[in-house]
Protein backbone atom coordinates (compact mmCIF):
# COMPACT_ATOMS: atom_id res chain seq x y z
CA UNK A 1 0.00 0.00 0.00
CA UNK A 2 1.42 3.36 -1.02
CA UNK A 3 2.17 5.88 1.72
CA UNK A 4 0.65 9.37 1.49
CA UNK A 5 2.04 12.00 3.85
CA UNK A 6 -0.27 14.87 4.82
CA UNK A 7 1.18 18.22 5.92
CA UNK A 8 -1.86 20.41 6.47
CA UNK A 9 -2.43 23.30 8.85
CA UNK A 10 -6.13 22.62 9.31
CA UNK A 11 -7.12 19.68 11.50
CA UNK A 12 -10.47 19.56 9.69
CA UNK A 13 -8.71 19.23 6.32
CA UNK A 14 -6.46 16.49 7.70
CA UNK A 15 -9.54 14.53 8.76
CA UNK A 16 -11.31 15.06 5.43
CA UNK A 17 -8.32 13.84 3.41
CA UNK A 18 -7.56 10.99 5.81
CA UNK A 19 -11.14 9.73 5.48
CA UNK A 20 -11.01 10.10 1.69
CA UNK A 21 -7.69 8.28 1.25
CA UNK A 22 -7.39 5.69 4.00
CA UNK A 23 -9.28 2.99 2.08
CA UNK A 24 -6.72 3.08 -0.75
CA UNK A 25 -3.48 4.31 0.86
CA UNK A 26 -1.57 4.30 4.10
CA UNK A 27 -2.04 7.85 5.38
CA UNK A 28 0.75 9.44 7.43
CA UNK A 29 0.64 12.80 9.22
CA UNK A 30 3.36 15.37 9.83
CA UNK A 31 3.29 18.69 11.64
CA UNK A 32 6.92 19.76 11.35
CA UNK A 33 10.19 19.04 9.54
CA UNK A 34 10.75 15.85 11.53
CA UNK A 35 7.69 14.31 9.92
CA UNK A 36 9.29 14.73 6.49
CA UNK A 37 12.05 12.30 7.45
CA UNK A 38 9.75 9.27 7.45
CA UNK A 39 9.46 7.23 4.25
CA UNK A 40 6.55 8.10 1.97
CA UNK A 41 5.62 7.88 -1.71
CA UNK A 42 3.81 11.20 -2.09
CA UNK A 43 3.16 14.26 0.05
CA UNK A 44 0.04 16.45 0.09
CA UNK A 45 0.57 19.93 1.49
CA UNK A 46 -1.31 23.21 1.69
CA UNK A 47 -0.03 26.72 1.13
CA UNK A 48 0.66 27.67 4.78
CA UNK A 49 2.63 24.44 5.34
CA UNK A 50 4.66 25.04 2.20
CA UNK A 51 5.62 28.50 3.39
CA UNK A 52 6.49 27.27 6.88
CA UNK A 53 8.43 24.18 5.81
CA UNK A 54 9.83 25.29 2.44
CA UNK A 55 13.47 24.72 3.45
CA UNK A 56 12.77 21.27 4.93
CA UNK A 57 10.76 20.23 1.87
CA UNK A 58 13.56 21.31 -0.48
CA UNK A 59 16.07 19.36 1.60
CA UNK A 60 13.84 16.25 1.61
CA UNK A 61 13.41 16.34 -2.15
CA UNK A 62 17.13 16.91 -2.64
CA UNK A 63 17.96 14.01 -0.33
CA UNK A 64 15.75 11.75 -2.45
CA UNK A 65 17.42 12.85 -5.70
CA UNK A 66 17.91 11.50 -8.29
CA UNK A 67 14.71 9.65 -7.39
CA UNK A 68 11.45 11.48 -8.00
CA UNK A 69 9.45 12.26 -4.85
CA UNK A 70 6.16 13.99 -5.76
CA UNK A 71 4.47 16.77 -3.78
CA UNK A 72 0.86 17.80 -4.41
CA UNK A 73 -0.39 21.23 -3.37
CA UNK A 74 -3.96 21.64 -2.13
CA UNK A 75 -4.94 25.27 -2.56
CA UNK A 76 -7.87 27.62 -2.99
CA UNK A 77 -8.54 30.10 -5.75
CA UNK A 78 -7.67 32.90 -3.31
CA UNK A 79 -4.16 31.50 -2.92
CA UNK A 80 -3.53 30.73 -6.58
CA UNK A 81 -0.60 33.17 -6.64
CA UNK A 82 1.37 30.91 -4.31
CA UNK A 83 0.57 27.94 -6.52
CA UNK A 84 1.96 29.77 -9.54
CA UNK A 85 5.18 30.50 -7.61
CA UNK A 86 5.64 27.01 -6.16
CA UNK A 87 4.50 24.82 -9.04
CA UNK A 88 7.40 22.80 -10.50
CA UNK A 89 9.77 24.47 -8.04
CA UNK A 90 8.57 22.89 -4.84
CA UNK A 91 5.45 20.94 -5.89
CA UNK A 92 4.67 18.85 -8.95
CA UNK A 93 0.93 19.35 -9.27
CA UNK A 94 -1.94 21.16 -7.59
CA UNK A 95 -5.59 20.63 -6.88
CA UNK A 96 -8.02 23.42 -6.05
CA UNK A 97 -10.51 23.07 -3.19
CA UNK A 98 -13.29 22.05 -2.90
CA UNK A 99 -11.88 18.68 -3.91
CA UNK A 100 -13.66 15.94 -5.80
CA UNK A 101 -12.55 12.52 -4.54
CA UNK A 102 -12.26 11.03 -8.02
CA UNK A 103 -10.10 13.93 -9.20
CA UNK A 104 -7.88 13.59 -6.15
CA UNK A 105 -7.40 9.85 -6.76
CA UNK A 106 -6.57 10.53 -10.40
CA UNK A 107 -3.93 13.11 -9.48
CA UNK A 108 -2.40 10.85 -6.84
CA UNK A 109 -2.25 7.80 -9.11
CA UNK A 110 -0.66 9.83 -11.90
CA UNK A 111 2.07 11.18 -9.61
CA UNK A 112 2.70 7.80 -7.97
CA UNK A 113 3.02 6.08 -11.36
CA UNK A 114 5.50 8.74 -12.42
CA UNK A 115 7.54 7.99 -9.30
CA UNK A 116 7.40 4.24 -9.92
CA UNK A 117 8.50 4.74 -13.52
CA UNK A 118 11.41 6.92 -12.42
CA UNK A 119 12.49 4.32 -9.84
CA UNK A 120 12.24 1.48 -12.35
CA UNK A 121 14.12 3.43 -15.02
CA UNK A 122 16.87 4.15 -12.54
CA UNK A 123 17.01 0.51 -11.44
CA UNK A 124 17.31 -0.70 -15.03
CA UNK A 125 20.07 1.81 -15.75
CA UNK A 126 22.03 0.50 -12.76
CA UNK A 127 21.45 -3.20 -13.30
CA UNK A 128 22.90 -5.94 -15.44
CA UNK A 129 20.09 -7.02 -17.77
CA UNK A 130 20.61 -10.75 -17.26
CA UNK A 131 21.29 -11.10 -13.52
CA UNK A 132 19.70 -7.92 -12.13
CA UNK A 133 22.84 -7.32 -10.06
CA UNK A 134 24.60 -3.99 -10.37
CA UNK A 135 26.32 -3.47 -13.68
CA UNK A 136 30.05 -2.81 -13.72
CA UNK A 137 29.76 0.96 -14.15
CA UNK A 138 27.46 1.47 -11.17
CA UNK A 139 29.42 -1.00 -9.05
CA UNK A 140 32.46 1.26 -9.45
CA UNK A 141 30.35 4.39 -8.93
CA UNK A 142 28.74 3.22 -5.69
CA UNK A 143 31.95 1.47 -4.68
CA UNK A 144 33.94 4.70 -4.80
CA UNK A 145 31.37 6.35 -2.54
CA UNK A 146 31.54 3.46 -0.08
CA UNK A 147 35.34 3.44 -0.09
CA UNK A 148 35.37 7.18 0.64
CA UNK A 149 32.93 6.69 3.52
CA UNK A 150 35.05 3.93 5.04
CA UNK A 151 38.20 6.01 4.73
CA UNK A 152 36.54 9.01 6.34
CA UNK A 153 35.26 7.10 9.34
CA UNK A 154 37.99 4.49 9.59
CA UNK A 155 35.68 1.56 8.99
CA UNK A 156 36.66 -1.86 7.55
CA UNK A 157 35.80 -2.75 3.97
CA UNK A 158 36.48 -5.87 1.92
CA UNK A 159 36.14 -6.79 -1.74
CA UNK A 160 35.63 -10.21 -3.26
CA UNK A 161 35.89 -11.54 -6.81
CA UNK A 162 34.19 -14.70 -8.04
CA UNK A 163 34.33 -16.47 -11.36
CA UNK A 164 32.81 -19.73 -12.54
CA UNK A 165 35.09 -22.64 -13.36
CA UNK A 166 34.50 -24.36 -16.69
CA UNK A 167 31.69 -21.97 -17.67
CA UNK A 168 32.78 -22.07 -21.32
CA UNK A 169 32.25 -25.82 -21.23
CA UNK A 170 28.64 -25.28 -20.09
CA UNK A 171 27.98 -22.90 -22.98
CA UNK A 172 29.68 -25.15 -25.51
CA UNK A 173 27.92 -28.31 -24.32
CA UNK A 174 24.43 -27.10 -23.43
CA UNK A 175 24.14 -23.78 -25.24
CA UNK A 176 24.05 -20.15 -24.17
CA UNK A 177 20.45 -20.28 -22.93
CA UNK A 178 21.45 -22.83 -20.31
CA UNK A 179 24.54 -20.75 -19.56
CA UNK A 180 22.30 -17.75 -18.94
CA UNK A 181 20.20 -19.77 -16.50
CA UNK A 182 23.36 -20.76 -14.63
CA UNK A 183 24.41 -17.11 -14.34
CA UNK A 184 20.96 -16.14 -13.06
CA UNK A 185 21.05 -18.88 -10.45
CA UNK A 186 24.51 -17.84 -9.27
CA UNK A 187 23.32 -14.22 -9.03
CA UNK A 188 20.31 -15.31 -6.95
CA UNK A 189 22.55 -17.25 -4.57
CA UNK A 190 24.88 -14.29 -4.22
CA UNK A 191 21.95 -11.93 -3.60
CA UNK A 192 20.43 -14.10 -0.86
CA UNK A 193 23.81 -14.54 0.84
CA UNK A 194 24.55 -10.84 1.25
CA UNK A 195 23.41 -8.18 3.68
CA UNK A 196 21.35 -5.15 2.72
CA UNK A 197 24.33 -2.76 2.43
CA UNK A 198 26.64 -5.12 0.51
CA UNK A 199 27.21 -4.41 -3.17
CA UNK A 200 27.19 -7.19 -5.76
CA UNK A 201 27.73 -6.87 -9.49
CA UNK A 202 28.20 -8.88 -12.61
CA UNK A 203 31.75 -7.80 -13.36
CA UNK A 204 32.20 -9.63 -16.66
CA UNK A 205 30.87 -12.62 -18.55
CA UNK A 206 31.17 -15.20 -15.76
CA UNK A 207 32.78 -12.94 -13.17
CA UNK A 208 31.13 -11.32 -10.15
CA UNK A 209 32.45 -8.61 -7.82
CA UNK A 210 31.31 -7.94 -4.26
CA UNK A 211 32.00 -5.04 -1.92
CA UNK A 212 31.39 -5.73 1.76
CA UNK A 213 31.20 -2.71 4.11
CA UNK A 214 31.93 -3.22 7.81
CA UNK A 215 33.75 -6.45 6.93
CA UNK A 216 37.36 -7.24 7.80
CA UNK A 217 39.49 -9.40 5.48
CA UNK A 218 39.22 -12.25 7.99
CA UNK A 219 35.43 -12.02 8.00
CA UNK A 220 35.36 -11.88 4.20
CA UNK A 221 37.53 -15.00 4.01
CA UNK A 222 35.20 -16.88 6.37
CA UNK A 223 32.24 -15.80 4.25
CA UNK A 224 33.91 -17.03 1.07
CA UNK A 225 34.88 -20.36 2.59
CA UNK A 226 31.45 -20.93 4.12
CA UNK A 227 29.58 -20.35 0.85
CA UNK A 228 27.91 -23.48 -0.50
CA UNK A 229 29.50 -24.96 -3.63
CA UNK A 230 28.00 -23.68 -6.87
Amino acid sequence: MKRILLILESEANRKILTDALSSHYQVLLAEDARGLRQPFDLCISDGPSLRRLEKAIRERRQAEAPYYLPFLLVTTRKDIGLADHMLWRLVDDLIIAPIEKIELRARLESLIRARELALETRRLAQSDALTDLLNRHHFFLFGEQEIERCRRYGRPLSAMMLDLDHFKHINDTYGHLVGDQVLKEIANRIRTSLRKNDLASRYGGDEFALLLPETTPEQALRLAESAPPY
